[in-house]
């Protein structure tokens, strides 16, 4: 472990997802990973503004990358 590694966290990937009333929740990525032989894309999610801390969900999404952005299909 380098110097620069001791003591830095990785600041964690934010997505944002409307709800069905078009409203943008947020989101942390824990996860992503491909399905060998594959070309499928997916990635494991946790919502951000969770009431109760001990009982988070978490929500599985299959995406596309598009330049800069991900798409959910």
């Amino acid at each position: 472990m380098t110097n620069e590694q001791i003591g830095h966290e990785e600041e964690p990937e934010i997505i944002y997802i409307p709800d069905e009333e078009g409203n943008e929740e947020e989101f942390e990525v824990i996860m992503k990973f491909e399905v060998d032989g594959s070309d499928a894309k997916y990635m494991m999610v946790v919502p951000l503004d969770s009431e109760d801390e001990d009982s988070d969900e978490v929500y599985a999404f299959r995406y596309e990358e598009t330049g800069t952005t991900c798409s959910s299909l």
